[in-house]
């Protein structure tokens, strides 16, 4: 079955996307990379109408409405050009397509596809929620989509927007702006095929990064380097080769939509170079300008620091071209001069914006010394004991130097880029201050983040690499044999038979042997990582025996009754994964909180003495307790970091002798109570 989902969401990427660019005239390599990103913008312009004309969101009244609008551009298009003009602009392509360009997309796909079975084979399955601290926030957010009807990334809340506030631990419940359209996606595939929540967000975060991300990078390159086909080759291999995107972040379990928003970056990417092709009338540029301005709005609502992470491409990018056009050295250098102090007031200006006050002032501590910090972008160890990744840092330098010193392609500008992220990276994880934040605080100088980014953007220069050692593999040959030239064919099984040997080199996730000692390589450590989820001593939020306690104890519970819940022990997590009505979806309340809440938390064990809280019980209509994790039992407690045992002491605090409590069931520190005369 997952299969089965994975395609309906391969559908929902790529359909209304692909017709759409066709109808504008794009080419097929630029239609197929691009298609992803405009779906989304369509969802992401239906998911926030559809709630303001008062019509209900699901799957269907958000893709068939982007289908129909695609389909029929499409379909005007080509009758108002009787087909002819239509076919010869779809067949006029920037780049030339030919065989070992299609035989590189599909060795791309196919190296994804069996990383994420491996993946999730490690796992346990796509049944199995790694669970981070939001991804409570981003499960219990789908399943509100789900029961509300309401998708808008302007409102959402995950607390459903059509409940009663008296039933929600809230004053209010108006909803706010968050990045919502990975949970749209989640919500989407969900309705479409009945799959569960955790299911169909393991199955979105396997298509965007496995599928999207690759075959993105794909045309990315392809425009890049429109003449070099071994760098379509090489990139086949590299896309995913990177430890610290898409892996480390997936492993997380909390940065769902910074991953979905990292693998839409290389189409974003490919819309805004394709605006400056030198084969492009006015008319054309503008269409990938607009294009482009759409992908830009897709970032924003899947996760908006995305756009800054285009932003800085299209800085060096702009740069290079300013300095191309002019017409002398010395005016170009001053052009990119005043460009640069432009990129850097708009810079600070952001910066400084009180819109984004709440995002660069958060804080992760530092933990490396500097010199540690350029040793680990050297050998690409971007994470706190990652190990390092020789090989491919040993591509990414070759490729920087090529991009530098290669006469026919030669590109400085993507060397400063690669630099300029390589010092995001290295001040971020080296040092604490106002710089830190000023250069790495729109992604909230969280150090995963901007390890993402650097590999993000490593594949590049990796790829050059990987294809300059393929361009020597096959001189090497030719020297061998004495032939000053080699059949197309000798040469593309060169060309391929390289990326495999990089593949072993890349993948391979058993322990190194190297005098004495094993030397865990990053996929086994990956390997290892994702095992030791669902080792029985791994302590968990909500492990293996909670969830069985929770299918036997709601067995005979009706649907719809509300459980009271301490929300850190991990029972946040059941509203959405089990759709079970738990009062708490979240820990840390805040100052929204309602007065029955405070009530609830601190007096409800004395509840049958109390008349204020037995008020508060009957206006939520609550109808039973549960408590996951005793704070008195003896061993480790799988809480999350916001527990304040004083905030919960008047549910932890019932046992099977307080009065107007009855107990359903019990299992070591864990309980289900109902509460009598309630309801």
């Amino acid at each position: 079955m997952p299969a089965l989902y994975a395609l309906v969401s391969v559908l929902f990427l790529f359909v209304p996307g692909i017709l759409v660019l066709r109808a504008l005239g794009c080419c097929k390599a630029v239609s197929f990379s691009c298609a992803p990103i405009i779906s989304i913008f369509a969802y992401t312009v239906f998911s926030i109408v559809l709630p303001i004309l008062g019509v209900a969101c699901g799957w269907m009244s958000i893709f068939f409405p982007a289908l129909v609008v695609s389909l029929l551009a499409f379909l005007i298009r080509f009758v108002m050009n009787q087909g002819h003009r239509l076919r010869k602009e779809l067949s006029q392509d920037v780049v030339p397509s030919n065989s070992i360009c299609w035989v590189s997309l599909g060795v791309s796909v196919t190296v994804s596809v069996v990383l994420f079975s491996l993946f999730f084979h490690y796992l346990g399955g796509t049944d199995t929620l790694i669970q981070g601290f939001d991804t409570v926030y981003h499960v219990n957010l789908v399943r509100s989509f789900l029961e509300s009807g309401n998708y808008s990334s302007l409102s959402a809340s995950i607390y459903p927007l059509n409940d009663a506030l008296a039933s929600i631990p809230l004053d209010s419940n108006a909803g706010a702006f968050y990045p919502a359209l990975w949970h749209v996606l989640c919500a989407m595939l969900v309705g479409a095929t009945d799959a569960q929540v955790v299911v169909a967000a393991n199955v979105t975060n396997a298509v965007l990064c496995g599928v999207v991300y690759p075959v993105g990078f794909w045309g990315l390159l392809r425009v890049l380097f429109p003449k070099n086909d071994r760098v379509l080759v090489a990139g086949s291999v590299c896309a995913v080769a990177f430890a610290a995107f898409p892996w480390a972040i997936l492993l997380r379990g909390e940065q769902f939509p910074q991953a979905a928003a990292f693998a839409l970056v290389p189409s974003s990417v490919l819309l805004f170079i394709s605006i400056f092709k030198d084969e492009l009338n006015s008319a054309q540029r503008i269409k990938y300008a607009v294009l482009f301005a759409c992908s830009l709005v897709a970032l924003v609502f899947v996760q908006t620091n995305a756009v800054f992470t285009v932003g800085l491409f299209a800085a060096f990018y702009v740069a290079h071209a300013i300095f191309a056009a002019a017409d002398s050295r010395a005016r170009g250098c001053l052009f990119v001069i005043a460009w640069t102090v432009a990129v850097v007031l708009i810079w600070v200006a952001a910066f400084v914006s009180p819109l984004m006050k709440g995002v660069v002032s958060f804080s992760w501590a530092s933990y490396a010394s500097c010199s540690q910090a350029i040793a680990n972008v050297l050998t690409l160890s971007l994470g706190q004991d990652a190990p390092a990744q020789w090989v491919l840092a040993i591509l990414v330098l070759i490729g920087l130097l090529y991009s530098i010193f290669a006469q026919r392609e030669r590109r400085i500008w993507l060397a400063a880029l690669y630099a300029f992220l390589a010092l995001i990276y290295i001040v971020d994880t080296s040092s604490d201050g106002t710089l830190k934040h000023l250069l790495s605080g729109f992604w909230y100088t969280d150090p995963a983040r901007t390890a993402a980014m650097l590999a993000l953007y490593g594949v590049i220069p990796a790829s050059l690499g990987l294809s300059w050692i393929m361009g020597g593999a096959v001189s090497l040959v030719r020297l061998v044999l004495r032939h000053d030239a080699l059949s197309p064919f000798v040469e593309k099984f060169l060309f391929l038979g390289t990326a495999v040997i990089f593949v072993f080199c890349f993948y391979y996730p058993r322990p190194l042997n190297i005098e004495g000692e094993d030397a865990m390589t990053s996929f086994g450590q990956l390997a290892a990582s994702l095992r030791s989820l669902s080792s029985p001593d791994f302590v968990s939020i909500l492990d293996s025996d909670e969830q069985r306690f929770i299918s036997e104890a709601f067995a005979n519970v009706p649907a719809g009754s509300v459980v009271i819940n301490v929300p850190d022990d991990g029972s946040a997590f059941l509203y959405g994964i089990y759709g079970i009505d738990v009062y708490y979806h979240r820990g840390g309340i805040g100052d929204a909180e309602s007065a029955n809440s405070q009530l609830i938390r601190t007096k409800l064990s004395d509840y049958v003495n109390d008349s204020e809280t037995r008020a508060a019980i009957e206006t939520v209509g609550a109808d039973y307790v549960l408590i996951l994790d005793r704070p008195d039992t003896e061993g480790k407690r799988g809480v999350f970091h916001t527990y304040q045992r004083d905030m919960w002491t008047g549910i932890e605090s019932i046992t099977d002798n307080t009065p107007g409590f009855s107990l359903v069931l019990s299992s070591g520190d864990m309980a289900l109570y109902r509460i009598t005369g309630a309801n």
